[in-house]
């Protein structure tokens, strides 16, 4: 048995199984990590993070989809080598694999749990770390459970059928549910354009305010952004081609508006929305630009250098 040559195909499908192993093993942690910002999400969000989260969803799923059927593949076929050739199971690179497997899996549940208490000892044990904390120890000790049976020889063909028809039922489960978070293509494209819509607002923002400051009045439309060296933004929509609508109010206040494929606004616990109030000067962040769907105007209110330079003092 250990004079038993490693043909190529054994050390393609040992390898193939481990790399994709770890990538089935990153991406649905990523995946149940996503589930968690989604349903529990912290205080200190700012608008980006639901793009981050519908990222880093699509990305994980996309690995899933592709990683998780190779590496079922993969298995399977080496349980028939494995049954046709006994042998082949004192293979060096299944055994150096297997155990390389066990220790990476064994090592991120002892910095799994040294994490909790941690964490737990200085008083900021909240369900959100903790379901991060689980999915993690859930994930390390499935692997670790099954190469540890596999490598002793105690892997049965129920037990195999059990961890096999188990995870794969799992992770399509939680696969089929973060397409109903992430949304179609469709939606995905308009949640992009209105992402960059509110980008070009910013820029044209925070170059009214520069003009402001350097000329003391407003320009009469947002046409000198093309046209002047010192100052660039982007005033057309990047769907429809016109420009965005800009209203001067008073001497120094006035209106950005665009018009928004989807909603995305802050509201209430009783589900009214957040009232929006004026920007002043340079104080613009993330949440201001929170929006609804449709036609959708901010309120701003531009001041001079002196203005700036007192507040500041």
């Amino acid at each position: 048995m250990q004079n038993t040559k490693t043909s190529p195909k054994d050390f393609f499908l040992h390898l193939l199984s481990a790399v994709t192993l770890y990538m089935v093993a990153i991406s649905f942690s990523t995946l149940l990590f996503q589930y968690v910002n989604h349903f529990f999400p912290d205080v200190l969000e700012n608008y980006y993070t639901a793009e981050s989260i519908n990222s880093a969803l699509r990305f994980s799923i996309s690995m899933l989809l592709v990683a998780l059927p190779v590496y079922g593949w993969a298995i399977w076929s080496l349980r028939k080598i494995y049954k046709k050739e006994p042998e082949k199971k004192d293979l060096w690179i299944r055994r150096w694999l297997t155990y390389f497997t066990i220790f990476v899996a064994a090592i991120i549940i002892i910095i799994d749990m040294i994490t909790l208490i941690n964490n737990y000892l200085g008083g900021e044990f909240t369900i959100r770390f903790f379901l991060k904390v689980l999915a993690v120890l859930v994930v390390a000790t499935a692997v670790f459970s099954f190469y540890l049976l596999d490598i002793k020889d105690k892997m049965s063909k129920k037990i195999f059928l059990l961890y096999y028809s188990g995870t794969i039922s799992l992770i399509f489960g939680f696969i089929f549910g973060g397409f109903f978070l992430v949304g179609s293509p469709a939606q995905q494209r308009m949640a992009r354009l209105d992402n960059e819509r509110v980008s070009n607002l910013e820029s044209i923002y925070y170059n009214l305010e520069s003009y402001y400051a350097d000329k003391g009045t407003l320009p009469t439309n947002l046409e000198f952004l093309n046209k002047s060296p010192n100052y660039f933004a982007n005033i057309l929509d990047p769907e429809t081609g016109y420009n965005y609508k800009y209203n001067i109010l008073t001497e120094n206040k006035y209106q950005l508006c665009a018009i928004f494929a989807l909603e995305n606004i802050d509201k209430n616990s009783n589900g009214v929305m957040v009232t929006r109030p004026i920007k002043v000067g340079y104080d613009s962040g993330p949440s201001f630009w929170k929006h609804g769907s449709g036609e959708q105007c901010f309120d701003l209110e531009a001041v001079t250098r002196d203005s700036v330079t007192q507040n500041i003092l």
